[in-house]
Formats: C-alpha cells, sequence, structure tokens
C-alpha cells in the first residue's frame, strides 16, 4: 500500500474513532461535553462551512467549525497538535545538534486491580520524587538524578506520558529527551544512577515491586543518540504516515497514536477495535473515558522551563494550536448549512478531506455520487429495519 493510500486510510479512520469518542462523552459524560460538537458544529453563525488548504498540502482542513483541542481523547484534534509539537521537538533536535542528547524511558510494575487515576498519582509521583532527591549521609555512592544532571551540564528536556493498558492493566511510561553539554561517557553507569534514583523514587511513591529482576530489566532504559542522529530522524520523520518508522521526535509525540504496543493497546487503539467490530465497545468504552477523564487537562508533551523561549520557539497551549488560524492558507472551498447537515448525517467527513486532493468542481461531483449511493444504502437499511420490526 502507498504512502498517498495509507493517507487517505488515515483521514477516514480518524473522522471515524473521532465518532466513537463522542458518542462515549455523550453516553457516559452528556452532550454538553466539548467532544461532542469536535469539527460538527460551527463556531459562530455564519451560514457556510469552508475549507482550506495550507501551502503544499494536497488535503483541505475545516476552518470554520468548533474544535475541542483534546490530544487524549480526539483523534483529530491530536493528530494536529502532536504534529505541530513534533515540529517543535525537531527544531530543538536541530538547534542543539552539537550537544549531546539521550533518550530515558521510565516504566514501573502495574496491575490489573489499579485505576487509571490510581496508576497516573504513583507514577507521577515518583517522578517528582526522582528530581528531588538529596544526598543521602551514609550512602555517598547514592547520586542524586540532579546532581547527575549538573555533572552533564544539563541543558533542558522534553518529556512525554504514554499510556497503554492490557492484562496487567493500565501501564504508564514516560519518554524523555535531555539534552547535555558535556556527553555521558559511562552509559553503564549512568543508567545504574539513574535506576537507583528510579527504584527508590518508586519505593517511596507506594509502588510495588513483585518482581525485582524484571523491574531492573524493564524499568529504566537510557539510548544514547549521537553521530547521524539528526539525519535519521529526518528520515525517520519522512516515513511516519506509512507507519513504518519512528524517530525520535515521533516517538515522543505518536504514542497515543499507535494501536498496539508489546500486546497492550492505546486509548485510540480501543477506538480502532470498536470501530473494527461492534461488540468490543462495552469492553473498551468505559476503560477509553476512564483514561480520558484521568488524563483530562493534563499535558501530554512538556518542554523545560525556558527551553523553547532559550531556542526561539514560541509558547502555545493545545486549545490555541487548534484555533490559530493560517495566514498562509488559501480557501479552498464551502458547504451550505443543508450540505453540512446531510454530510453529517451520513458520516462523510472524512471521506470530503479524502477527496480533497482533486480540484473542488472534481470533489463536489465525487461527494454527490457518494450522497447518492450512501443515501441509498442508509435508506434500505432503515426500510428493512422497519420491515423487520413489522414482521
Amino acid at each position: 500500500m502507498d504512502q498517498v493510500t495509507t493517507q487517505k486510510d488515515t483521514l477516514i479512520k480518524r473522522f471515524a474513532a473521532q465518532r466513537i469518542s463522542a458518542y462515549i462523552h455523550q453516553k457516559f459524560g452528556g452532550f454538553e461535553q466539548r467532544q461532542c460538537s469536535c469539527l460538527r458544529n460551527r463556531k459562530d453563525l455564519s451560514l457556510t462551512i469552508d475549507l482550506k488548504k495550507n501551502p503544499g498540502s494536497q488535503y483541505a482542513y475545516y476552518s470554520s467549525l468548533q474544535t475541542c483541542g483534546s490530544i487524549h481523547s480526539c483523534p483529530v484534534c491530536a493528530a494536529k497538535i502532536t504534529e505541530y509539537r513534533k515540529n517543535e521537538i525537531q527544531q530543538i533536535i536541530d538547534k542543539t545538534a552539537e550537544k549531546y542528547h539521550y533518550l530515558i524511558t521510565l516504566t514501573f510494575p502495574h496491575y490489573g486491580t489499579e485505576t487509571c487515576q490510581e496508576s497516573r498519582r504513583k507514577f507521577m509521583d515518583a517522578r517528582r520524587r526522582l528530581k528531588n532527591w538529596n544526598p543521602v549521609l551514609d550512602h555517598p555512592e547514592f547520586i542524586p538524578f540532579r546532581k547527575i544532571l549538573e555533572h552533564h551540564k544539563y541543558d533542558g528536556s522534553v518529556t512525554t506520558v504514554e499510556v497503554t493498558h492490557g492484562v496487567n492493566g493500565w501501564h504508564i511510561h514516560s519518554h524523555e529527551l535531555f539534552i547535555f553539554d558535556e556527553p555521558v561517557t559511562d552509559l553503564r553507569k549512568f543508567r545504574a544512577d539513574v535506576f537507583a534514583n528510579w527504584t527508590k523514587a518508586c519505593i517511596y511513591s507506594g509502588i510495588e515491586i513483585k518482581k525485582p529482576l524484571a523491574f531492573h530489566r524493564r524499568a529504566v532504559q537510557v539510548d544514547e543518540l549521537h553521530g547521524d542522529h539528526i539525519q535519521r530522524m529526518t528520515d525517520y520523520l519522512t516515513k511516519i504516515d506509512a507507519g513504518n518508522s519512528w524517530g525520535m521526535a515521533a516517538e515522543m509525540t505518536k504514542g497515543s497514536i499507535k494501536k498496539q504496543q508489546q500486546g497492550n493497546l492505546t486509548p485510540f487503539g480501543m477506538l480502532l477495535e470498536i470501530l473494527e467490530n461492534k461488540t468490543n465497545y462495552k469492553k473498551y468504552a468505559g476503560l477509553f473515558y476512564e483514561y480520558c477523564q484521568t488524563f483530562k487537562g493534563k499535558q501530554a508533551i512538556r518542554f523545560s522551563k525556558g527551553l523553547k523561549k532559550k531556542y526561539g520557539i514560541s509558547e502555545k497551549t493545545d486549545e490555541e494550536i487548534m484555533e490559530e488560524s493560517d495566514i498562509l492558507a488559501s480557501w479552498y472551498g464551502f458547504f451550505e448549512i443543508g450540505e453540512w447537515r446531510e454530510i453529517m448525517r451520513l458520516k462523510m467527513r472524512g471521506f470530503v478531506l479524502q477527496n480533497s486532493n482533486n480540484e473542488w468542481n472534481d470533489l463536489v461531483d465525487i461527494i454527490n455520487n457518494e450522497i447518492i449511493k450512501r443515501a441509498l444504502r442508509h435508506d434500505t437499511k432503515r426500510k428493512e429495519t422497519l420491515f423487520a420490526s413489522a414482521g
């Protein structure tokens, strides 16, 4: 399957998954949930739904609809936000090419009896403790994490928190890109020092370590990135849409979009499971909503204080990214309210954008033909249901 076909399929699935997310939020939280109106309702009382294209882009986007701006619960908003954040991370990687980069992944034991809220609380408490230890008087071999950072002349970091769910419950872990002015000369000792800090932090945060050997193997992973890593990042980033490879910037931003990781399911993966088989709704709907409520309003991607300013990158919230109007975008076309309602009724929002690489007049013909097909199927299915009920 080529990259263009994959991108088109992704657009369709993204809107279909968003529809399921909105349905789950409406069922558990009511119609006032922002996800229920995201890319459905107009921002104002305008009489048209406008479409625009960014320079160099094949595909259009809706510019006059409300958005929820949720990176955790909306696959469509998440795609735009993570793409923006990915570019920010890539800028920092490029601007610090002469420095030393290390990717530290932290995880901890998790059990099926714990709620998502409980797991997150323990994990975030352990991370807070990790960065605030003082030297231990009777154990001079213990080097506090902040001393490790000082030793290597810490320049800044970017952190993402990733969540999956599996047979052992909620699995929360973080990827943190550290930028140092001084290199790590002994990576094994560096990992051991970080592990000592993380183990102590987990214990003090009430995390039960039932399998010490497994914890030692998996709790801390350190990856050194050097040499041609910037070029490799660029190469990887160009392959994201094909789903074949993940560069560092993409690994740190696209985790929620991936479906499965080592047998565990991501929250958006739950939506895709429901999309593929409606019987999965009972299994995953409650879990997905639990995750959304736990991480509601929480940052998925965090930059250390002052890092963006240091490298000339402006600060923007997720909501500001979604609301941002690209002044370079060109007008592509529009739908009147009645036309938009028909598109909504026949679940064609993704289909419209999927085919927006055509000229507008050609797209109108494609949409009209698809509306006829879908309306016929929709009406036929409705009649069959009525006859079945009457019978």
